[in-house]
């Protein structure tokens, strides 16, 4: 197939990563209704779901060789995303992550790059984020700030060296974070993918005047509220699927909420009821 989403989804011993992929896809049709969504994960979490939600899927794609499997935190198999994917252009996003609007308008300018990392976030209030306590590490290496969660690629020559290199990165990662100033990342998605960008280079690698290609990252310090506090406790949050509204913001940019804990059972039937009568 030709352009679609895809999402790698693995649950580990307290999240459901699966059910948050669900809800993904649900606001995926909300929005865009004639893009198809392909999930990749493994059979133990594919058995979380319900049959009924497993259709909601246009492809489910089971890892072969899972590189995460012992680990609690599952990021160690996005290096296979260039290979996995059904698509030749392809949207990668987290699993607690939702679309808010159409999308549409986003291909043609993407195409301009073989491979585009989102760079940078917003705040609730549609403000760049200046806040930089998740980033030292970043500030520190001068590498890009570039957020995997959200980003592009074709079928090219590029995006496959890239993702070879997100491979050797990982599997040398010891190596590699020692070589870094100040670096206790176990080797996360961001830190690693930022990596490969600044050694394939970044202009080649982003496409800063994207404004439009970044998330909403509600991270406590990104809407300035302390550590210890859960955002949906302190803001007013009005969802009426597709659209979520924050202390009245209408949110434009795709929602990254972070806490797990906010896409209850409540809120995934919300969307499956406005999803069943369109």
């Amino acid at each position: 197939m030709s352009m679609g989403v895809l999402c790698m989804a693995q649950n580990n011993s307290h999240v459901n990563y699966l059910q948050l992929a669900y809800a993904q896809r649900l606001s995926l049709a909300l929005t865009n209704p004639d893009l198809p969504y392909a999930v990749i994960t493994d059979q133990e979490s594919l058995l979380t779901l319900e049959v009924s939600q497993r259709e909601a899927f246009d492809h489910v794609i089971l890892l072969e060789t899972d590189w995460a499997k012992d680990q609690e935190w599952k990021q160690r198999n996005d290096w296979q995303l260039f290979h996995l994917t059904p698509f030749r252009e392809t949207i990668k996003v987290e699993s607690d992550l939702l679309f808010v609007r159409s999308i549409s308008h986003w291909w043609p300018v993407l195409r301009h790059r073989d491979l585009v990392l989102s760079l940078g976030c917003v705040d609730h209030k549609h403000q760049t984020s200046d806040k930089r306590n998740y980033r030292r590490v970043f500030d520190l290496n001068h590498l890009p700030d570039t957020y995997s969660g959200l980003m592009y690629w074709r079928k090219s020559q590029l995006a496959h060296k890239f993702f070879h290199t997100t491979g050797r990165l990982y599997d040398n990662w010891e190596r590699v974070r020692k070589s870094l100033i100040a670096c206790n990342d176990p080797g996360s998605n961001d830190l690693v993918f930022s990596l490969a960008a600044r050694i394939h280079g970044e202009h080649l690698c982003t496409l800063p005047t994207a404004d439009f290609f970044r998330i909403v990252h509600m991270k406590p310090a990104h809407v300035g509220i302390p550590e210890s506090q859960r955002w949906h406790r302190r803001f007013n949050t009005e969802v009426s699927p597709p659209y979520i509204r924050i202390n009245g913001i209408e949110q434009m940019h795709p929602f990254h909420y972070v806490d797990k804990s906010w896409m209850d059972q409540n809120l995934i039937r919300k969307y499956e009821h406005v999803a069943a009568d369109r």
